[in-house]
């Protein structure tokens, strides 16, 4: 991923927090040389170095259970909020014509090599801890003991498991960060307004970045 230096985001607890925020990654790997992606949830542990562990399963249907290069590299793509961003939302640059539609977006690529898991008492604790994060802070939290212990082993045999150890993780947050403070401030208020899918957490984004310009 292309990332200039104004828009790119290093500091590790911050990706590591969008992507528990984000947890459904799109996972890129190769499979007999060509390109294969699926969107998956994606369980992240931290304290793994050099940048942690993402854990995941899919089908076992699934052609990427079998065929998995574990010496190549694998991606993971976490998307979060984005919108599209209207000229006529910034203040500078409207009656000079010099302004052009934008989109901003944050998103965080993790990489590093896959690693498939065919073992029931891995896959146990893993979806256990998947199901944990997601149900953390809920008046009745839904667990594995919930169900039924021969739904669960049948539920087991039907996936596999992977790991991938993060070697690399790259985060942009293109949220017009070379712009003027009066254009940021308008445009955040403008995504407000406009209330559609993601335009509200995109504003708090943009209010939350530093100013590089006055």
């Amino acid at each position: 991923m292309y990332v200039q230096k104004l828009f790119e985001e290093t500091r590790l607890e911050v990706l590591h927090d969008f992507i528990e925020a984000n947890p459904l990654g799109a996972l890129v790997t190769s499979l007999s040389g060509q390109m294969d992606a699926n969107l998956l949830p994606i369980d992240l542990v931290r304290d793994h170095a050099p940048y942690g562990m993402l854990r995941g399963h899919v089908s076992r249907s699934n052609p990427i259970s079998q065929r998995a290069e574990s010496t190549a590299e694998a991606m993971v793509i976490f998307q979060g909020p984005n919108a599209y961003i209207s000229p006529q939302w910034f203040v500078n640059g409207t009656k000079s014509g010099r302004n052009a539609p934008s989109w901003y977006y944050v998103t965080v690529h993790a990489y590093g090599s896959i690693r498939m898991v065919d073992e029931p008492a891995w896959l146990h604790a893993h979806l256990q801890a998947l199901t944990n994060r997601q149900e953390k802070g809920r008046v009745n939290p839904w667990t594995l003991a919930n169900a039924s212990p021969d739904f669960v082993n049948q539920m087991i045999k039907g996936v596999v498991g992977f790991e991938i150890t993060v070697t690399r993780l790259v985060g942009k947050w293109f949220l017009g960060q070379q712009r003027t403070q009066a254009d940021r401030e308008s445009v955040a208020l403008s995504l407000s307004e406009d209330g559609t899918f993601g335009t509200g957490d995109i504003a708090k984004l943009i209010l939350a970045q530093s100013p590089q310009t006055s």
